[in-house]
């Protein structure tokens, strides 16, 4: 943990906070940086986890903040990390749902090569081979799974807006730079200003 070599143990308590939400603040902004599109999952999920440690930070040095300065900054880096939580939470889904239909299909080409290899009767075989072929999607579940997938596919998209409108919202209102600016009271001694932003 780079943070770590920054903090010494006889550091008073606002500067270890400000060094350490410094970071914690740095490491949002840069994993944000990251993310080009929709389909970036891995940094969507990296900047939730960035999301977590900024606001739990927050909430355990908001005793070196007058009033409810940090508790405010928390509660709004919570709204981001509940939207790219529940994008998580979908991309997570999506696998395993993906997984099953590949299971279901990988029944169907099993059941086909077992019926194939069975000695024909009467042109049975050639009628199951066709059934297995012909499948509607509906008696084996695929149909449901896709039509799921489809469903949860749309929310996915309406999330990542509201996570850029969120984000956009931040840049707007000075949200990240009102934190800043708290930080750099801390540094200079000053009692952090109240502010809405």
């Amino acid at each position: 943990m780079a943070v770590a070599n920054r903090v010494h143990c006889d550091a008073p308590l606002t500067e270890t906070a400000r060094i350490i939400l410094q970071f914690r603040l740095d490491e949002l902004v840069k994993t944000r940086a990251s993310i080009s599109s929709a389909l970036d999952s891995l940094q969507l999920h990296a900047l939730r986890i960035s999301a977590k440690r900024l606001r739990y930070s927050l909430e355990v040095f908001a005793v070196c903040f007058p009033g409810d300065i940090a508790h405010g900054r928390a509660d709004g880096v919570r709204e981001m990390q509940d939207v790219l939580g529940r994008i998580h939470d979908l991309d997570v889904l999506h696998g395993l749902m993906e997984e099953r239909i590949i299971g279901l299909e990988a029944n169907i080409r099993e059941e086909a090569m077992r019926t194939a290899m069975a000695p024909a009767e009467n042109g049975r075989r050639d009628d199951r081979l066709l059934e297995l072929v012909q499948t509607d999607g509906k008696s084996d579940g695929r149909l449901g799974l896709y039509k799921v997938i489809a469903a949860k596919a749309d929310e996915r998209r309406e999330l990542y807006d509201r996570f850029v409108a969120l984000w956009s919202q931040w840049e707007e209102a000075g949200f990240l730079a009102g934190i800043r600016t708290s930080l750099a009271d801390l540094q200079a001694g000053r009692a952090p200003a109240s502010s809405s932003a």
